[in-house]
């Protein structure tokens, strides 16, 4: 007569659904910031270090501080927390106060800077080198009154400059973009755990 292998066979499957619904969403989010990060604007630096991820109850942010893009991980999670993932979401947000302007979702009024650079002057540059990467200025058209941040040449003369196209964020979650990184981090958990055990 054969064992009863039965909490041996409960172990695995929590393992493997464990494991493909914490490291699915939870990589996909800590994948989806990076892009965020790489496709948004980034002048100081301090909307990308902006981005938080919530799971289960546990929550990563970065520092908001000027720089370079930082990724967020979020730390390993216990087995009580991975099984409240089944209800409750992973949450990706921006706590800068200048989301809205920096995502193109509201008007705002924009102005550069100027900098001193010997006898001549030039607007003020980018910060970090992400920044200075996706650099795009029109040297004689400016904004109007109010607009939104990646609409550079849209009136009178002047200068303007962005450094992330005009409504980078909503092509990046409803263009395809969002929905590949939670794919991709999907097939890598099922892959990982793949013929784990029984």
């Amino acid at each position: 007569m054969a064992k009863n292998t039965t909490p041996k066979l409960i172990k695995e499957i929590e393992r493997v659904f464990g494991a493909i619904i914490y490291d699915g969403p939870v990589k996909a989010a800590e994948r989806a910031v990076t892009e965020l990060q790489k496709e948004g604007p980034s002048w100081t630096g301090q909307y990308s270090n902006s981005w938080q991820i919530e799971a289960a109850g546990t929550v990563v942010k970065g520092n908001g501080q000027g720089g370079n893009p930082r990724p967020l991980t979020v730390p390993k999670l216990t087995v009580k927390q991975k099984r409240s993932l089944r209800k409750n979401k992973v949450v990706i947000s921006n706590f800068s106060k200048k989301a809205g302007y920096a995502q193109d979702e509201i008007l705002g009024r924009f102005r550069r800077g100027v900098i001193k650079q010997t006898r001549k002057q030039i607007g003020d540059q980018p910060r970090t080198s992400f920044g200075r990467g996706k650099f795009e200025e029109n040297l004689t058209i400016g904004r109007g009154k109010t607009s939104k941040r990646g609409d550079i040449g849209s009136a009178g003369p002047g200068v303007s400059s962005r450094t992330a196209p005009l409504d980078w964020y909503s092509t990046y979650i409803n263009g395809g973009h969002l929905d590949r990184a939670i794919e991709i981090e999907t097939n890598k958990a099922i892959k990982k755990n793949k013929g784990g055990g029984f």
